[in-house]
């Protein structure tokens, strides 16, 4: 028997002109040939730059064969930058689910923060040309995560997209809201609450403060209120000038009046996420033998890694049970609102971990686990291509997932929050059962130093018998910390080092943040909480201490058995540490007073001495200063354009004796002068990185160099470390810049400076390889 849900989702969903069980395709009685779906969907914003452009159309194109395909399809689907809309970008094409659909993958990636077009023109299917939307398809990329400014910002820093937004996406009792920025937040400054210092609140008609928990990474906030809200109440999202941006940007004051619409009574649809194989990667990468998605021709529910780490032979299988909270559909039977619990579950196979894809790390990642940090919200919409009866639905569903593995090891590196992940797909009914495809990327970060990324052509379709369909899983199981850093390597510790907690899931960030629930302490005297502060990523916590770690002092991380995982589980002692809630490592002991100068161990782009004998016009940088005449001379070397200038030092760093301008310059040639280059310094206990807000040059026409400024033999003459001369350790000495070079005396003394470090490069194209 169907069920009122079902019934309610045929009507607006599709009319079934005919269906075969074998191959389960959907056969459409229409007058005309429409575009049915896209991925990006028009107007879609914060676009993945590895994104592909998936497009589906309601008969099967005409060509032939694949090679006619390639011969032909650049004459009827277009792709432009909106930065230059007369020159068409190159991609690939490959037809999918019997050439009703086709696949684009560009040639090269999209630009951050650009807008794209597609157009279709004269495109033939089985039942004449393609009816196309008047205007082009237009999206919009996300800003990037890294490198220049210029990448990083799309406009002034404000609140640039909300969903819902109350008009075309309804807020409901049940919804969480996401905020997307023009610039990356700081994150510290994302503080919620009614007190005067708190810079977000969610308050209703009364001005009480709602529970709410509170997510920000990268440009991306969540605002998830605990319980549902009041129907036909009014609230108040409000954001101050106290948020404010990486680059110190205050945003201008915001805020969002709504009321939500009342959703119930609510059904609950049970949908599986079912495996395309038996979880063998190599068949969920080759597509061989297994269920593939109709949009994209790419196994179902399989997240193939792309990585310079790891390779792209990589993907984990996805598979689980979705519950799925609809709103009462005959009150929204146009745009109908669902949502899917914080908490829930998906689970995917084993990552045999390869580095570079050639050579094995010797381990994997277990089982990963996909889990909903915050509610993900979803609508299905009206198509938006095409008025046929027969049209599928759109869907779509926006979520924030953190990605934890099994094993101890690769969760160190891998585990992560992933946040407004966004699928687009369709909807439809096949025998009753309704199914949705979807696309969307996902982008993890990869040991701290690659960002890899994945398609995800997400297949879910609900239980036949719903009243009989899984029961949703509870769990049970205490969390533990797995692992940490620095653990049994105390002495190794650097000073500007995290202390890290690996957990063997996601943890309830509110029992975290609680008074008390986590305490630290230096030589068994607690730190007050403005000492330190820590940041949540997947299922791992990272602390930083203010002041760098001291030398000789012994560290402890106590925690609360009050901290518990997203269910309420408490943290658990014992476990692979055999830990009782406290974590305690010393730090390595200093040998001697610290009488020598600070060495710039490695420069990048360079290499780290004074150099003389130069010939910069012919690429030739010369010799350090204080060698052999007879020694190698270095050359100037490329830095690509998306990469920064990073020193690191052999002591701990001063750090009010780098100031940017000051004792460290950055500038470029221009006509035998030296042009200052506006930039972000970035400065920790033993070294700086320093992105330009521009990208370097690319062609390698332009000299670049940068200075690090020193100061001579100390003797008689103070050194200046107030940041206008000399880069200092924190014990006052200056930076030692000619290690090789002798004076009168024989060697430096160990407490002397030297001539200010010019290193010189160029600019070159971006690199995909990793640093």
């Amino acid at each position: 028997m169907t069920s009122p849900l079902k019934r309610l989702l045929l009507i607006p969903l599709v009319v079934l002109a005919g269906c075969s069980e074998d191959s389960q395709k959907v056969t459409f009685d229409w007058e005309t040939s429409d575009l049915v779906y896209s991925y990006p969907y028009d107007g879609q914003e914060a676009v993945p730059m590895t994104a592909p452009i998936a497009l589906r159309f309601s008969h099967p194109l005409t060509y032939a064969d694949q090679a006619e395909l390639d011969a032909d399809i650049a004459n009827h689907i277009v792709l432009t930058n909106d930065a230059a809309p007369g020159t068409p970008l190159g991609y690939s094409a490959k037809m999918v689910d019997d050439k009703r659909g086709v696949l684009l993958t560009p040639d090269a990636r999209f630009g951050p923060a650009q807008s794209y077009s597609v157009a279709i023109t004269d495109l033939m299917t089985s039942k004449g040309v393609v009816a196309f939307p008047g205007a082009p398809i237009d999206f919009s990329t996300r800003i990037a995560t890294g490198g220049p400014k210029s990448t990083r910002v799309s406009g002034d820093f404000d609140v640039t997209r909300v969903v819902p937004d109350g008009t075309a996406l309804p807020v409901m009792d049940f919804s969480d809201f996401r905020l997307q920025f023009a610039r990356p937040l700081d994150k510290s400054s994302v503080r919620y609450g009614e007190d005067v210092t708190d810079t977000v609140s969610l308050k209703d008609s009364s001005d009480n403060l709602v529970e709410a928990l509170v997510l920000a990474k990268d440009a991306y906030m969540t605002v998830d209120p605990l319980d549902d809200l009041t129907p036909g109440e009014t609230y108040t999202l409000s954001l101050t000038t106290g948020v404010t941006s990486e680059f110190g940007d205050a945003l201008p004051a915001w805020s969002m009046d709504f009321v939500p619409g009342d959703s119930n009574p609510r059904e609950i649809l049970v949908q599986q996420a079912p495996v395309s194989a038996d979880l063998v990667a190599e068949q969920c990468t080759t597509n061989a033998g297994v269920q593939v998605s109709p949009l994209t021709g790419d196994a179902i529910n399989c997240v193939p890694v792309m990585s310079t780490l790891l390779g792209n032979d990589s993907a984990s299988q996805q598979q689980g049970d979705v519950y799925a909270e609809l709103a009462f559909v005959p009150n929204y039977p146009v745009v109908s609102p669902l949502r899917i619990a914080r908490g829930s579950l998906l689970q995917g196979s084993n990552v045999d971990l390869v580095i570079a894809g050639e050579v094995p790390a010797g381990f994997g990642t277990d089982t990963i686990s996909v889990t909903f940090i915050s509610d993900a919200v979803g609508y299905l919409l009206p198509n938006d291509y095409s008025d046929a009866d027969a049209s599928p639905r759109h869907v779509r569903l926006l979520m924030d997932v953190a990605m934890t593995a099994d094993d101890r090891r690769a969760n160190g590196g891998l585990s992560q929050d992933i946040m407004h992940v966004e699928l687009a797909g369709i909807a439809i009914v096949i025998d009753g059962i309704l199914t949705i495809d979807a696309v969307g990327v996902v982008e993890p970060d990869i040991l701290g130093v690659d960002t890899a990324y994945g398609v995800l052509s997400f297949h879910m379709e609900a239980y036949a018998d719903q009243n009989n369909a899984p029961v949703q899983m509870v769990d049970t199981t205490a969390p533990q910390v797995q692992s940490w850093v620095p653990g049994i390597n105390a002495a190794k510790q650097s000073s500007e080092n995290p202390i890290i907690l690996n957990f063997s899931e996601v943890m309830d960030a509110d029992t975290l943040s609680a008074p008390d629930a986590v305490v630290m302490s230096k030589d068994d005297v607690p730190l007050a909480a403005s000492d330190w502060s820590y940041r949540i990523d997947g299922a791992s916590m990272v602390i930083r201490t203010n002041d760098p770690l001291a030398y000789s002092s012994t560290y402890k991380v106590q925690l609360s058995s009050t901290i518990t995982d997203l269910a309420g589980n408490a943290l658990m002692t014992g476990g692979p540490l055999a830990m009782d809630y406290s974590l305690t490592f010393a730090m390595p002991n200093y040998i001697g007073a610290v009488t020598r100068s600070p060495l710039a161990l490695t420069v990048y782009p360079g290499f780290p001495c004074v150099t003389e004998s130069r010939n910069l016009a012919a690429g030739d940088h010369g010799i350090c200063s204080g060698g052999l005449g007879s020694d190698d001379h270095l050359p100037v070397t490329t830095l690509a354009a998306n990469r920064g200038i990073a020193v690191q030092f052999s002591q701990d760093m001063d750090a009010s004796s780098i100031a940017l301008g000051g004792s460290f310059r950055v500038e470029q040639e221009n006509g035998g002068a030296w042009d200052p280059v506006a930039g972000e310094l970035l400065v920790r206990d033993r070294s700086l990185v320093f992105f330009p807000d521009a990208p370097w040059q690319s062609d390698g026409a332009q000299l670049y160099r940068y200075v690090l400024g020193s100061q001579g033999a100390t003797g008689a003459t103070a050194v200046n470390c107030d940041g206008s001369l000399s880069l200092c350790s924190v014990s006052g000495l200056p930076l030692q810049t000619q290690v090789l070079a002798q004076d009168t005396a024989g060697t430096p003394d160990p407490d002397e400076g030297g001539p200010d470090m010019e290193i010189y490069f160029v600019g070159g194209p971006e690199a995909t390889a990793v640093l």
